[in-house]
């Protein structure tokens, strides 16, 4: 996907509110520094150009891989849940879970899921590309039955790929209360 992407952020929103959110995912966090863009000379190929575009063809390498012994997707999850925002990164989920590959998150702490779940609804998923967006949603023939699987697959309480991060939430937060209520006990006994 490198030789994709590496010559350009994709085209500038026409919307003063969408080009503000463009404009701060092209710059570093830190420096406010627009990222310097890739200087190799490939020959970009999109979605005008199927044949030749490696994009678009992501479902059929996770077939690929999903036959490779010990094969499985890794989903590294932001603080903010920003990820599941992303239109591939849905579509990926998706076919992944279709194909029955192994699916592994990882946070760097369930503290992001304090905020609660968010309803993802694949139609305002973003890309870099609104024809990505338009090529993903074509694939899909019931958007309503696709957002309720993906949402069970992300959200599900049990079983969702956020599941073990929500019970390591629910366990730390029954060890603080098992923790207060002992210092409770504690201080009473104390002052009795």
């Amino acid at each position: 996907q490198h030789s994709c992407i590496c010559a350009g952020f994709g085209s500038e929103p026409l919307s003063a509110e969408a080009y503000a959110e463009f404009d701060s995912n092209r710059r570093d966090t830190v420096t406010g520094d627009i990222y310097p863009l890739c200087p190799c000379p490939t020959t970009k190929h999109f979605n005008s150009s199927p044949a030749m575009c490696e994009m678009n063809k992501f479902d059929k390498m996770l077939e690929q891989m999903a036959s490779l012994p010990g094969f499985r997707q890794v989903v590294v999850v932001d603080d903010n849940l920003e990820v599941f925002t992303r239109a591939w990164v849905v579509a990926e989920l998706s076919a992944a879970h279709r194909l029955h590959i192994p699916q592994d998150v990882k946070m760097r702490s369930s503290g992001s899921l304090r905020v609660g779940s968010r309803e993802i609804d694949v139609e305002k998923c973003k890309a870099s590309r609104p024809e990505d967006v338009e090529h993903i949603l074509s694939k899909i023939d019931n958007i309503k039955e696709f957002n309720k699987s993906l949402n069970d697959l992300i959200f599900r309480p049990r079983s969702g790929l956020l599941a073990r991060y929500r019970s390591e939430l629910t366990f730390s937060n029954a060890a603080k209360v098992s923790l207060a209520i002992g210092g409770l006990s504690v201080a009473l006994e104390s002052a009795l």
